[in-house]
């Protein structure tokens, strides 16, 4: 597989990982929590959610 295909497969996971954050960051913002606490569960969705996203292109043969 060409080397433009894997990078675009790593920005598709990192732009997952950024939706997941927003998502996560606003619904933890509704729901009352201070902003550090917000930031935190953010910044763990995108590391978790992009992490685990390459992971799983590496594993099927992506990348």
């Amino acid at each position: 597989m060409s080397t433009t295909v894997q990078v675009l497969f790593v920005v598709v996971a990192v732009l997952v990982g950024v939706v997941v954050a927003v998502i996560s960051g606003v619904l933890s913002k509704v729901s009352g929590s201070p902003t550090g606490i917000v930031i935190r569960d953010s910044s763990v969705a995108f590391a978790g959610t992009a992490g685990l996203t390459l992971l799983l292109l590496k594993a099927i043969g992506v990348l």
